[in-house]
């Protein structure tokens, strides 16, 4: 119940808020309520509906605007590649949720489309390099890898220190 008054408070959306809005405004508006289902998961089933929404965009908007050289069109496939890209880099943030991550990035297909319209094109490729860095810094895998730098330049030095100034200390 507290959930369902803040998304209204904090401009979190839903596809339901979405359908009053003509075609090039539900674009974003889909996205958006892909990112709020994203965020605020609680379950698989919400990650899942999550890239859902991104199909959706699709799915939903640019198939009812058949042409390929319809502006809708075009952007609903862009727009839906963003939407699969941010919702990965949201999803690797979970532990142990990297591998469906990149499922998701699978999902991205090739545009051909490139133009100050559209925005820069997301690939497969760059979604995949993204969730990969962002799943080796989550807490749960930063702290247990053993190429992680903070120990060797930071505490390493700080041990050094500590035994310098106490050697110091109980010498005098």
């Amino acid at each position: 119940m507290l959930l369902l008054l803040l998304t209204g408070a904090v401009g979190l959306k839903t596809k339901s808020d979405c359908a009053s809005l003509i075609d090039a405004e539900k674009l974003s508006c889909y996205h958006l309520a892909a990112l709020t289902k994203a965020y605020t998961s609680s379950s698989d089933s919400d990650l899942n509906s999550a890239q859902g929404l991104c199909n959706d965009i699709f799915n939903d908007i640019g198939m009812n605007h058949s042409s390929p050289q319809d502006d809708v069109y075009i952007r609903a496939e862009t727009e839906r590649n963003l939407c699969l890209f941010d919702i990965a880099k949201i999803i690797a943030r979970y532990p142990g949720k990297s591998g469906d991550a990149e499922n998701i990035c699978k999902g991205i297909v090739q545009t051909n489309y490139s133009s100050s319209m559209t925005g820069a094109k997301v690939t497969q490729d760059v979604c995949l390099s993204d969730v990969k860095r962002i799943a080796k810094i989550t807490p749960e895998s930063y702290y247990t890898s053993g190429q992680n730098m903070c120990s060797v330049i930071f505490v390493l030095p700080m041990i050094i220190v500590a035994a310098f100034f106490f050697r110091n200390r109980s010498g005098s």
